[in-house]
């Protein structure tokens, strides 16, 4: 995927665009309860703190 990022640090600015990358998984865990898990790769561009920034993202949700 892609986007627009925008980044502040006191008076430091960056907004640019930026590519992502990764994937996830759906898990039942009890009845309706679901567990989802999702990494992504965030390659960003211009001049950011961090040009390449890991996220991990984790969830419940109920199946209906």
């Amino acid at each position: 995927g892609g986007g627009v990022y925008r980044e502040r640090l006191g008076t430091r600015q960056e907004t640019h665009f930026g590519v992502n990358t990764g994937g996830g998984a759906k898990i039942a865990l009890l009845g309706p309860i679901r567990a989802r898990l999702d990494y992504r790769i965030f390659n960003l561009r211009g001049e950011p703190l961090y040009s390449v920034v890991h996220r991990v993202y984790a969830g419940l949700n109920l199946a209906f």
